[in-house]
C-alpha cells in the first residue's frame, strides 16, 4: 500500500472522531502508527469498502472502545 492512495481515500472522510491507526510494517520492523487528529474520520460504509478495496478485508478492523 502507498501512502498517497491511503491519504487520497481517507481525505473525503476526514473530520470525524473516529481516530485512524496504521500497523506499519516492514523487513526490518513493525510499528502502530496512530494518524493526527487532523485525519479522524467519519466511518460510513464506502469508507470501509475503499479501505479493503485497498489494503486488504482482512487487514481492515474497527475497534470500538
Amino acid at each position: 500500500m502507498r501512502v498517497p492512495q491511503l491519504a487520497e481515500l481517507l481525505k473525503p472522510y476526514c473530520g470525524g472522531k473516529c481516530p485512524v491507526q496504521i500497523n506499519y510494517r516492514n523487513l526490518i520492523g513493525s510499528a502502530p502508527l496512530r494518524l493526527g487528529e487532523a485525519w479522524q474520520v467519519t466511518l460510513p460504509e464506502a469508507l470501509l469498502e475503499n479501505l479493503r478495496a485497498l489494503c486488504g478485508a482482512q487487514n481492515v478492523q474497527v475497534v470500538y472502545a
